[in-house]
């Protein structure tokens, strides 16, 4: 049997779901203008496949009742910054989605 393409990888990602990406942050407890690497089994639903890729994620600044990240997925060159709430959950993130609330 083949050996999955994700050993070795300390963390998890989905590429489009923002969930495992606060989870990976919280793991971290950066300071402001700290970063951290993550070698991560990124899962593929279309194909049902992991891969290793290494993520960067970068505490930017304190920003109200949160914190503003930068991620930078270092295997296929792509980053964008993500807006982290008090809880910990990620509220805002362009490429990915942005959450509103509904009465």
């Amino acid at each position: 049997m083949a050996e999955p393409t994700g050993t070795g990888c300390l963390g998890f990602d989905i590429p489009q779901s923002i969930v495992t990406k606060s989870l990976a942050l919280r793991q971290f407890k950066l300071e402001a203008s700290e970063s951290s690497d993550l070698l991560v089994a990124s899962f593929d639903p279309t194909t049902l496949r992991f891969k290793a890729e290494k993520c960067r994620y970068t505490r930017l600044e304190e920003r109200g009742e949160g914190s503003l990240y930068r991620y930078e997925n270092l295997t296929r060159d792509l980053n964008f910054n993500l807006q982290m709430d008090a809880i910990g959950m990620i509220t805002e993130a362009p490429q990915l989605l942005k959450r509103v609330l509904v009465n």
